[in-house]
């Protein structure tokens, strides 16, 4: 196996806000697989913490195994009220809003 910046593992999901990052990994294990968080930045702990419990909700949740998320896109602009619950990622044109139901 190749091993790169998270030490072997795999980035799947990456959520950013300013000059922080912080992205999803898996770790095979012999019973599956491990999921964890790495982040990057000045404020990397809380959106390592944010994306986290994300997580941990989606495991609570009894998705383990069955990934299957939903993305709505939105125009830029689009008020946080009016947007479907998930992660919201924001460009130049549009506003993403990644779940998992």
């Amino acid at each position: 196996m190749e091993r790169g910046l998270s030490g072997g593992t795999i980035a799947a999901a990456t959520t950013w806000e300013g000059g922080s990052l912080a992205y999803l990994t898996i770790r095979p294990e012999a019973e599956g697989f491990e999921l964890g968080v790495h982040a990057y930045g000045p404020d990397r702990e809380r959106l390592a913490a944010r994306l986290a419990d994300r997580i941990r909700a989606w495991d609570d949740g009894g998705h383990r195994g069955t990934v299957e998320p939903v993305a709505h896109v939105y125009p830029a602009g689009t008020p946080d009220e009016q947007l479907a619950p998930g992660q919201v990622v924001d460009n130049r044109y549009s506003r993403l809003v990644i779940s998992v139901p």
